[in-house]
Order: C-alpha cells, then sequence, then structure tokens
C-alpha cells in the first residue's frame, strides 16, 4: 500500500520527511503531491526508471514533454537565461509552467526541441523538498485523458498503487496552470489556465 503524509502546503516539510521522500525518488519510485492548481506526480528528473514509470503510469506517449519543477537556483542552471527566462523567474508566478531554452547539461529524458517545461516551486512545503533532491516532475496527476485532479483521493482513484507516497493537502484550485512559450521576442500563451490572458499580456507584455 502506498503511504499517506498528510502536510501543511505552506510548511516546509521535516527533515525526516525529506529524506524519506529524497530516497524514494532517487530509487526511481514516484510520489503524489499538491500544487497550487492540481496534483501533480513527481518522478526525479535525473531517473531514468523514474521518467519511465511517469510516461507508463500515466499511459502518456513517451514523446509527449513533462513539465517539471524547480527552484529559481535550478532553473538558471538548466535554462538559458533570456531576458523572458529572467522574468519568468523574477515574478515568482505559481500560476506558469514556462516554456524555457533547455541548456546542454539539462537531463535530455525531460527535454523537448531544445526546451524544457518548468514551473516554480509550488509552496514551501515543495521548494524544501526539491532543495533536497533537485527538481522532479510536474505532470499532473491522472490517466492520460482522464480529468486532472484537484485531490489526493481522486489521484489516488486512478493511479493506485502505482504511487509509492501520496501527500495529502486537501483540495486544491483544480485549475491547470497557464502553459507560455517565452522563446521566442515574445511570450505565447500555449495552454490557458489559472492565470488569465489580460493578467499574461500586462506582466509579460
Amino acid at each position: 500500500m502506498p503511504d499517506l503524509i498528510n502536510w501543511n502546503v505552506d510548511e516546509p516539510l521535516s527533515k525526516e520527511l525529506i529524506e524519506k521522500l529524497a530516497d524514494i525518488l532517487e530509487s526511481g519510485n514516484l510520489i503524489v503531491y499538491p500544487t497550487n492548481t492540481l496534483y501533480g506526480i513527481g518522478g526525479s528528473i535525473f531517473s531514468d526508471t523514474g521518467i519511465k514509470k511517469v510516461h507508463s503510469i500515466k499511459k502518456r506517449p513517451e514523446n509527449m514533454p513533462l513539465s517539471i519543477m524547480a527552484t529559481p537556483g535550478q532553473i538558471k542552471q538548466l535554462c538559458q537565461l533570456t531576458e523572458n527566462a529572467r522574468k519568468f523567474i523574477s515574478s515568482g508566478d505559481l500560476r506558469i509552467t514556462a516554456i524555457l531554452p533547455a541548456q546542454e547539461i539539462a537531463p535530455q529524458r525531460v527535454v523537448h526541441n531544445g526546451t524544457l517545461a518548468i514551473r516554480l516551486p509550488t509552496s514551501e512545503m515543495m521548494n524544501s523538498l526539491i532543495s533536497r533532491t533537485g527538481p522532479i516532475t510536474a505532470t499532473s496527476a491522472n490517466i492520460h485523458g482522464k480529468e486532472a485532479t484537484a485531490t489526493y483521493e481522486a489521484a489516488m482513484d486512478q493511479l493506485g498503487e502505482n504511487i509509492a507516497v501520496y501527500i495529502n493537502s486537501e483540495e486544491v484550485g483544480g485549475t491547470p496552470s497557464t502553459l507560455i512559450d517565452f522563446t521566442g521576442q515574445k511570450p505565447k500563451v500555449i495552454r490557458e489556465g489559472a492565470l488569465s490572458p489580460g493578467e499574461v499580456s500586462n506582466t509579460y507584455g
């Protein structure tokens, strides 16, 4: 049976839990965790096994890119710091998944057409974990083509025992992040979501 952790997203994880989750991710296993929009599946971007499991469990084609969650410092290492990339990092907006140009050192298993799709840590809880483990996948916790999940119970109904740990922080927003391509001269909204088109235009032009 998967483990269940109940935790307030506004609080950093305990050192004990961070190490427990780090061991799980480093061994190629997966967690489900809350973001400020939906629940996500976390696998280490440094684990071939973990990335393959994400695709397999979601029944998601392997040629479809996976978004990741990374701290600002990690983004600076993995991505080319274009003006638009800097705008995204400095905005601190947790409703955005940003498509940014990847550096050569970025793991190719999560690079798509020379880019990475990245979210900032959506809570103190996730920042404390990712600061220890490195970036993890941020794809929604659902079977490909089925409804995205706003509770851990809904995620468990779809993903079951394929997940090692579910982190429960009650129901979350329920609207996907806004996917914005920052690789061109002007940001381009690829998928509308939690950040409205008007807010995108006002912030990024």
